[in-house]
């Protein structure tokens, strides 16, 4: 038997603890500043005993940021991560990236006079590359691998088949609401719709959804075709609006009032910062994959 539970050591920051009799993984790491609390929730849930590996479903910084305390808290942990998430942890920049946003979410959380100690960046690898088709070692169970592209290029997603249990990516969306996912699409809509349509035909029973947690309110298939709409809705506001002469900063403003505002704030730990900036990506994408439409006025 396979469980799933959902860690949250520290508000905004959440992490998945699988298990099975003979094994337990942890799945994404959380961000930097609630790494203490990580690794003591880690502990007391598996009562001191390490996890037997780390899987990352992507490589941005409130998912990958507390890597380093946990290798540190639990020596010659293996992780496991896609070939451009372990191209993508030892790029300078990024890690630059990471490190401003860790800090800027923790003075979002802990207030604006938060300081955080500088962590190993040397510390942020991946150790074994993983890629669709693989399956993953838990003893009594194996979780296939799939790759999931749109929200990342190095998205990941993880499923049971026998307990047919699906552990997805931010590709497909985080739930909001029965009338609402917030697919938050930075590289890819075409991408988006197809790891979409790739996790809704495996026929999973369970879902279980980063920043959220197990999916009760709708089935997966509901889920799925919500996720769907969804992205089409988002689409079609930012192309309508560039089809009627607005600038990119009058499609930002009505993607604040008529998704965050209206959808996502109240709902989603999730600031309007990141909302805009999430918009600005997926303003580029459009542009790249809709150019006849994506004429912009001064």
């Amino acid at each position: 038997m396979l469980t799933v539970k959902r860690l949250v050591p520290s508000k905004g920051c959440d992490l998945y603890l699988v298990r099975t009799p003979e094994k337990a993984v942890v799945i994404d790491t959380g961000m930097f500043h609630c790494s203490p609390e990580t690794v003591e929730t880690i502990r007391k849930e598996l009562h001191g005993k390490a996890p037997d590996f780390v899987l990352l479903t992507h490589t941005h910084y409130d998912h990958v940021g507390g890597l380093p305390a946990i290798r540190t808290a639990f020596p010659g942990i293996k992780v496991y991560a896609s070939a451009y998430a372990a191209y993508v942890l030892q790029r300078p920049g990024a890690r630059k990236v990471m490190a401003q946003l860790g800090l800027e979410a923790a003075k979002a959380y802990l207030g604006p006079d938060a300081v955080l100690e500088p962590y190993d960046e040397d510390l942020l690898f991946a150790d074994e590359i993983i890629a669709e088709g693989d399956e993953i070692d838990l003893g009594s169970r194996k979780l296939q691998v799939l790759e999931t592209p749109g929200h990342t290029l190095c998205s990941l997603t993880f499923y049971e088949p026998e307990d047919r249990i699906l552990l997805l990516s931010e590709s497909t969306g985080v739930y909001v609401d029965p009338t609402w996912i917030d697919v938050s699409i930075l590289t890819g809509y075409e991408q988006t719709l197809r790891s979409i349509e790739k996790c809704r035909a495996l026929d999973a029973e369970t879902l279980y959804v980063s920043h959220y947690g197990e999916i009760k309110e709708v089935t997966a298939n509901e889920y799925f075709k919500l996720a769907t709409t969804s992205a089409e809705a988002f689409k079609d506001l930012v192309l309508s609006a560039w089809e009627n002469g607005c600038c990119d900063e009058e499609v930002m403003e009505a993607c604040r009032q008529k998704i965050w505002q209206t959808k996502v704030q109240g709902h989603e730990d999730q600031p309007v910062a990141a909302f805009d900036a999430n918009t600005k990506a997926f303003l580029n994408v459009l542009r790249k994959e809709f150019p006849d439409l994506a004429e912009i006025r001064d």
